[in-house]
């Protein structure tokens, strides 16, 4: 009995609970108050500060002059190309310039051999010096029997055979220079000089290679690189007012040439001559410019933007096209306000220049608009512009 007793009134170790002291639990009561107390007190004082300013870079608007341009892609073509090409035939003997060189017109270029020719010269001229003995004996007998037809003298059918045969030694000579005239062009042909002057461009025969008269293979292509053209097409919506400043012949229209990404200006040339006909296939029209190319700025086939200076616009106000935004609403620019906030304004543009366009509607004179940091901007958010600047323009002035 005593022992079951025992064993009722000692608890197993697995019934037996820990129990904190009181201290502790107070403590961690008071930690948690205090964390939960500070994180209440960062929140209100968080609430409190004003929003950060974001940084901005901004310039007022101005007035200026804006120049109006139509652009359209474009090639450079020469105004004058020409194949070197052999009027006789042989053998190509020499080459007197070099790849790439500049040529003057009458330079000589290359030689045929000339042998042949000069063999045809002398040929001529032995058969023009015997039929011109035979010419002088046919005369002076057409001469004799002449005056003796006259008294009776002869028979009038042998006086006839003379002046015949005397016509006939005749047409033999004429006939005789003109092969020798012949003979001595081929020899001119035989030396090939340059038709105008330019740059030379690669063979496409070397010498020692047989060339033939028919021209079905070129020495070398010549093109003159100044002036030279550029054609360029722009649609046919802008023709009209085009034509209306070309045919006025009081000024000539410009032309800028700019590289093939738009971003450089190469050379300025004039309008030219405009094309008699619309594509069908395009809705385009070919118009061609002329520049003055003394430095090879400009080499044929190359692709250049061309901007035809069709008008300028007097006194209209100008921003930067980086400050040009596009909403819902339409076009729109941040316009930095007095108390360094920014208003969203719906603009109406005009043309662009570069990196400058005008604005019809919406800004004023010395507005302060956002070029840079636009991405975090708001109605209404606070900004800091950084470095207030005019804008650079090349219409300026």
């Amino acid at each position: 009995m005593n022992n079951s007793e025992t064993e009722k009134k000692s608890p197993q170790p697995s019934q037996r609970k820990k129990k904190w002291p009181l201290w502790i639990t107070i403590a961690i009561l008071i930690v948690i108050l205090l964390l939960i107390g500070r994180r209440i007190e960062y929140g209100s004082r968080k609430q409190a500060l004003p929003p950060s300013a974001v940084p901005v870079y901004a310039t007022e608007t101005r007035v200026g002059d804006m120049k109006v341009f139509l652009n359209g892609l474009g090639s450079v073509i020469p105004i004058n190309s020409v194949v070197l090409k052999s009027q006789v035939g042989g053998e190509l003997m020499s080459v007197h310039f070099k790849e790439g060189q500049f040529v003057n017109k009458g330079d000589l270029l290359a030689e045929i051999d000339s042998r042949p020719f000069d063999a045809m010269i002398k040929q001529a001229e032995g058969q023009l010096v015997k039929d011109k003995a035979l010419q002088d004996n046919a005369k002076a007998q057409y001469e004799s029997y002449k005056q003796m037809v006259v008294k009776n003298a002869v028979d009038k059918l042998d006086y006839i055979s003379k002046e015949a045969s005397y016509y006939q030694a005749m047409g033999q000579v004429e006939y005789d220079q003109g092969v020798l005239d012949n003979a001595q062009l081929q020899l001119t042909y035989s030396k090939i000089t340059a038709p105008l002057s330019g740059i030379a461009g690669f063979l496409s025969i070397n010498p020692g290679n047989i060339v033939s008269a028919d021209g079905s293979q070129g020495i070398a292509t010549i093109n003159q690189l100044d002036p030279i053209y550029v054609l360029f097409s722009l649609p046919e919506d802008d023709l009209q007012q085009i034509l209306e400043k070309y045919q006025d012949g009081k000024n000539q229209i410009s032309v800028d040439a700019y590289n093939r990404n738009d971003s450089k200006r190469i050379i300025s040339g004039t309008l030219t001559s405009i094309d008699n006909q619309i594509s069908s296939s395009t809705g385009t029209i070919q118009f061609k410019a002329t520049f003055a190319n003394p430095d090879s700025k400009l080499y044929p086939n190359q692709f250049v933007n061309a901007h035809l200076l069709l008008n300028i616009e007097k006194n209209v106000l100008i921003i930067p096209t980086a400050a040009l935004q596009h909403g819902p609403q339409g076009d729109f620019v941040y316009v930095v306000n007095k108390d360094q906030t920014v208003s969203a304004k719906v603009v109406e543009h005009g043309h662009t220049e570069g990196d400058s366009m005008s604005i019809k509607k919406g800004l004023s004179q010395g507005d302060l608009v956002v070029i840079d940091g636009i991405e975090r901007l708001r109605e209404g958010t606070k900004v800091e512009v950084m470095q207030p600047r005019h804008s650079d323009n090349p219409s300026q002035g």
